[in-house]
């Protein structure tokens, strides 16, 4: 229980100080990010995962077991989509950091 805790708070001090840039965690394959610029992430991502053929779902990601601490958006992406994703993300002038 211990170690799960810590991962979602290093998921939640990496988004902190991520200054608007999208998280990918290899652990979960899991894209994070958060602020103003979630609904443009959204859409953005909708359109390569609909070139992809792929369709993911959008969930919040919460930090702790009763769901009361939100901190941002995540969404799976597989190892073989992150090229694609990455690039698509970086066309757009955003940057991915991996955890």
């Amino acid at each position: 229980m211990l170690r799960k805790y810590r991962q979602k708070i290093n998921v939640r001090q990496a988004i902190d100080l991520s200054g608007g840039h999208l998280i990918y965690r290899e652990q979960d394959a899991g894209l994070y990010f958060c602020g103003p610029e979630s609904v443009q992430i959204c859409s953005l991502l909708q359109q390569v995962f609909k070139s992809l053929k792929v369709s993911r779902r959008f969930e919040y990601a919460r930090f702790d077991d009763f769901g009361a601490v939100f901190v941002g958006i995540k969404v799976e992406v597989h190892s073989d989509e992150f090229p694609v994703v990455a690039s698509a993300l970086r066309l757009s002038g955003m940057e991915i950091t991996s955890l």
